[in-house]
């Protein structure tokens, strides 16, 4: 199979997962069993990336790909998930395609969920932070672009990482305030100094 060939299958499966995902977060929990909502699912899955998927064979040729370009748009800076989530995740990598294509849509509700619940536990910590007070007496480092990065291993870890990215998006605001600050002082005392020189030349008025 070519590369050509699968971009646009692995672009489906991701699609579809993402789609579904947002249906099922979107009904309440009470309503999950309900088998209208299942067959919503099902036909769902079914449906949308039917003209993508049908002509490939090799399901874990896209299955694999597809896997990690979810998780990377749900989670683009590896700071959401924790590893036990991904490692979890996993084993179902290989299955995907064939998961989507008969409209099992257990998959992308369990990872919607998961993320749900770890963007709510992210909001609960940076409100205790600030709450708290930022530190910006810090010599901490922090890589900013991590797309490459693995998640964190564990709560307390991810709990350091986004105390650095919080500390370190305070620090630049601040920084970016106080440059903004300082550059409306000095316009406005340029237009000051304009207004006087402007004044100067036009002469005392005539009685």
């Amino acid at each position: 199979m070519t590369r050509q060939n699968v971009i646009r299958p692995v672009l489906g499966v991701s699609a579809g997962l993402i789609g579904i995902g947002l249906l099922l977060a979107a009904v309440p929990a009470k309503q999950a069993s309900d088998p209208l909502h299942g067959e919503i699912s099902g036909s769902f899955a079914a449906v949308m990336p039917v003209r993508h998927l049908k002509p490939v064979t090799g399901g874990d040729v896209v299955s694999v790909p597809a896997f990690k370009l979810h998780i990377n748009m749900l989670d683009p800076d590896h700071s959401v998930f924790l590893a036990s989530d991904i490692e979890k995740a996993r084993t179902r990598e290989n299955s995907l395609f064939e998961m989507l294509r008969k409209g099992d849509t257990a998959f992308a509700g369990e990872m919607m969920g998961i993320f749900r619940k770890r963007v709510a536990e992210r909001c609960d910590f940076v409100d205790g932070l600030l709450k708290r007070g930022v530190n910006m007496d810090t010599h901490d480092s922090i890589e900013r672009d991590r797309k490459n990065a693995p998640w964190p291993g564990g709560l307390g870890e991810q709990d350091d990482l986004w105390r650095k990215k919080i500390t370190d998006q305070y620090i630049r605001f601040t920084l970016d305030k106080e440059r903004r600050k300082k550059e409306e002082e000095e316009q406005r005392a340029k237009t000051g100094d304009e207004g006087k020189d402007a004044k100067g030349e036009s002469g005392p008025a005539q009685a």
